[in-house]
């Protein structure tokens, strides 16, 4: 344990893997500068540290942070715990352990009494865990002379044999209590005890009391529960079975709470794995259109050819990740409900004609009635599934739209394969109305 007016300089980080690239990342969150050991922890208490996403020095992916890091600027490990078990985001909790010294005296009395007659009951184990420098203190301030004590063992003899009543006993104990009490455990506040080396100092019955009746806000309640299952766990007392049975529900909280973070995290990694796999797919359609616009379908060279075949099947493959990433949307179709258009005079109206005999597949929502009076066919599908309608409209089609705002992910990448590998035009258009939709049709194949 570090001596309290010891000169450090600590730093905190958060503290992650990468989902994407598996590097340890640190990002510091507060540096507080020079300072003795016990203005550093009494600044601790006043502080909280909101939960914010790391971003990665390799690959710049932001992920959220696994463990909070304490260490001195020279790189000595002060703490470092995970996020689960670092509540201080939760503001009730923060203001619980920043008040405790006030909710502590509006109890003091109450638990001083029932301190009081803890010791009373054992009186020789309960002034056996005192330390010669707290039985010497408690003297001083008593007025109490002792004679021949020159050992620990002495110093306990002659405190239980000197105090022999209720009321001198009491006395006694709360004074020589007092630091252990007021400088030890209420200075750090439940958030900060390290009960085993409480336990070493000041023995197990006086710290197991004080876990189990210190007075402390509602807010405060599950961090003493941790604890108890932490001190209780291998007690074989009266409430033994009770004390096991809150150690076992303590771990079990922490095995739900490691369940959660590992699914964060696979949640974080698929969004990553998703991105990729459009980015990919994004730049293999962009490198195809780009081949088919500057060469075009008649005059394509035998390594263009084979360059194509390539990037189809790069692209086939890529879909496939994406549909194993991503899943199949589930999503119900949107009823499209024809816009009525006023037409204006710059409108250009739609050269039906070049459409005649084609057949138009329209991908996105569903429409009531019938598709209208047009020179061509026109055959639509909601987009929702991939069965065997969708893959008979898209090879039917001479002519492919995809409606943007009613189709989903999944089925606009679907589509556009579909096209790329069967050579087929292809538009993603936002219109509803019909006449713009087919007019649009007749300006791209003009």
């Amino acid at each position: 344990m570090r001596n309290s007016v010891e000169m450090v300089h600590i730093q905190i980080f958060f503290v992650g893997q990468c989902v994407y690239c598996s590097k340890r990342n640190e990002q510091l969150v507060k540096d507080y500068g020079r300072m003795h050991f016990k203005e550093f922890e009494l600044q601790m208490d006043e502080d909280s540290y909101p939960l914010r996403p790391i971003r990665c020095t390799r690959c710049g992916a932001e992920y959220s942070p696994v463990s909070i890091l304490s260490k001195t600027a020279e790189g000595e490990v002060i703490s470092d715990s995970p996020i689960s078990e670092t509540i201080q985001e939760d503001p009730a909790v923060v203001e619980g352990q920043q008040n405790r010294l006030e909710f502590f005296k509006g109890h003091e009395e109450e638990f001083w009494q029932a301190f009081c007659l803890f010791a009373a009951e054992d009186w020789k184990a309960a002034v056996g865990e005192l330390s010669r420098s707290e039985i010497e203190g408690a003297y001083i301030k008593l007025g109490v002379t002792a004679i021949g004590v020159k050992t620990e063992q002495q110093a306990r003899r002659d405190a239980a044999n000197r105090f022999t009543t209720f009321d001198t006993r009491s006395e006694f104990w709360r004074t020589a209590n007092h630091q252990f009490i007021y400088d030890e455990m209420l200075d750090i506040g439940p958030l900060g005890w390290v009960l085993d080396l409480e336990v070493k100092m000041f023995g197990a019955r006086r710290v197991r009391f004080v876990v189990m009746h210190m007075p402390m806000s509602d807010a405060l309640e599950p961090t003493r529960t941790k604890h108890i299952a932490t001190l209780f766990r291998r007690d074989k007392g009266d409430n033994a079975f009770l004390f096991r049975r809150i150690a076992q529900q303590q771990d079990e909280i922490s095995r739900l709470r490691g369940r959660l973070r590992e699914q964060q995290r696979q949640v974080e990694a698929k969004t990553y794995e998703v991105a990729a796999a459009e980015y990919k797919l994004s730049e293999a359609y962009k490198e195809v259109r780009s081949i088919r616009d500057s060469k075009g379908v008649t005059t394509r060279s035998p390594d263009d050819i084979r360059k194509i075949s390539e990037l189809k099947s790069f692209a086939s493959d890529l879909l496939r990740q994406l549909r194993e990433v991503e899943g199949t949307p589930e999503e119900e179709p949107t009823e499209i409900t024809e816009e009525l258009v006023e037409q204006t005079e710059n409108d250009r109206q739609p050269n039906l004609s070049l459409l005649s005999g084609k057949t138009v597949s329209i991908i996105g929502g569903w429409r009531k009635g019938g598709a209208g009076n047009y020179p061509c066919e026109i055959l639509t599908h909601d987009g929702r599934k991939h069965d065997p309608d969708f893959i008979q409209v898209l090879d039917d089609a001479d002519i492919i739209v995809v409606l943007t705002r009613f189709v989903s992910h999944a089925s606009m990448w679907e589509a556009k394969a579909w096209a790329i590998d069967q050579d087929k035009p292809i538009l993603f258009l936002p219109e509803i109305n019909m006449t713009r939709i087919l007019n649009a049709v007749s300006l791209y194949i003009q």
